[in-house]
């Protein structure tokens, strides 16, 4: 086909209540917290930016397929955690917990870090992000 597999596929498992929810959350940012233009633009790109990193984190999941046949119920699994620990503060996890929550399971990176970067922003932190 000449068209991109990969871009495709993205595009076809995308769920409508997925966009509902991006639509709410910017909707209420934008009426509850009333940003100036600056902060507003700074939220729209840890938007998109949190979003390359959730779909990456599904293509490496779902690519696990071509190694270990149906991931499908892992995927879900996996997603499932990331939204979970997601929601809670980074500071009640230490050690190896901690450690896992930046890298096998990059929650931190979706969820943590990008409001530390709205709360108050450092251009170190958002390099390290």
């Amino acid at each position: 086909m000449p068209r991109n597999a990969l871009l495709h596929m993205c595009l076809g498992k995308t769920k409508p209540t997925g966009w509902g929810d991006a639509i709410f959350g910017f909707g209420i940012y934008f009426l509850i917290v009333r940003p100036d233009p600056l902060d507003a633009l700074l939220f729209v790109l840890l938007c998109l930016l949190v979003m390359v990193i959730f779909t990456a984190f599904i293509i490496i999941f779902s690519s696990l397929a071509f190694f270990m046949g149906n991931t499908d119920g892992l995927l879900e699994q996996m997603v499932g955690a990331l939204v979970t620990f997601g929601t809670y503060p980074m500071n009640i996890f230490k050690g190896l917990v901690r450690l896992l929550l930046f890298t096998l399971l990059p929650s931190a990176f979706i969820a943590y870090i990008p409001l530390e970067l709205l709360k108050s922003f450092t251009w170190p932190l958002f390099a390290a992000w």
